[in-house]
């Protein structure tokens, strides 16, 4: 067991592969161009392939995924939340929230809200019918971090990374 636990918190991004992938999302929003959206004119680019996947996803799919979203930080530190998240696991000593994928909107009031946050650059996700305590099966990515998914999934392995834009195609195929 001692092993496993040792393998499992050695593999992952160092601090430094975690820096430059961060650099890059950062500047993929940088360098987005700003969209014209009538009547409001020029805005520039919000990364909300996460948020917009999420409303393409059945209800009747998303609810049997169990999800946590990472949104908290600057893209760095949510990289960093994320790393230690899939080499660590959960910490059983801190509070940690999950939620239905989707489907939940009925239910916001039990859990405090309508689904899990998708403004930020990952979405963790559960075995279908499992909840993230027992495992994590998949990570959705927003789209400043599409790039770095192929380093994410070298990284590691035992978990499938999904392009937000992916996710409802993807998200079949698992169940």
């Amino acid at each position: 067991m001692e092993d496993k636990i040792e393998q499992t918190i050695s593999s992952g991004l160092s601090p430094e592969e975690i820096g430059k992938v961060a650099n890059d999302a950062y500047a993929f929003t940088r360098n987005h161009p700003p969209e014209d959206i009538p009547p409001f004119g020029i805005v520039n680019y919000e990364p909300i392939a996460l948020m917009l996947a999420l409303d393409n996803i059945p209800a009747v799919l998303g609810k049997r995924f169990d999800a946590h979203g990472i949104a908290k930080g600057s893209y760095k530190q949510q990289l960093e939340s994320l790393v230690s998240l899939l080499t660590s696991g959960i910490n059983p000593e801190k509070p940690f929230h999950s939620m239905p994928l989707t489907g939940a909107k009925d239910a916001a009031a039990a859990f405090g809200a309508a689904g899990p946050y998708d403004t930020g650059m990952f979405i963790v996700l559960s075995k279908p019918g499992k909840m993230l305590t027992e495992s994590i099966t998949a990570v959705l990515v927003n789209e400043p971090f599409y790039n770095a998914v192929p380093k994410l999934q070298s990284a590691f392995p035992q978990v499938e990374f999904i392009n937000a834009s992916d996710a409802p195609q993807a998200l079949g195929k698992l169940t």
